[in-house]
């Protein structure tokens, strides 16, 4: 059972937060323009601190 984890003041499942990582990570390689490879850095890194804590 995935864990419910607080994220950015809204209820986020453990698995939700997991596939969201993904995806952003998958947007990330296949190529952003520059301001979007800093805000999907930003969120990656959020979303595993988040995950983190839960862990």
């Amino acid at each position: 059972m995935s864990q419910v984890i607080d994220f950015r003041g809204s209820l986020q499942t453990e698995d939700d937060l997991r596939e969201t990582l993904w995806l952003v990570t998958m947007e990330l390689n296949a190529g952003l323009p520059k301001g979007e490879q800093i805000q999907a850095r930003r969120q990656i890194a959020e979303l595993e601190a988040a995950l983190a804590k839960h862990t």
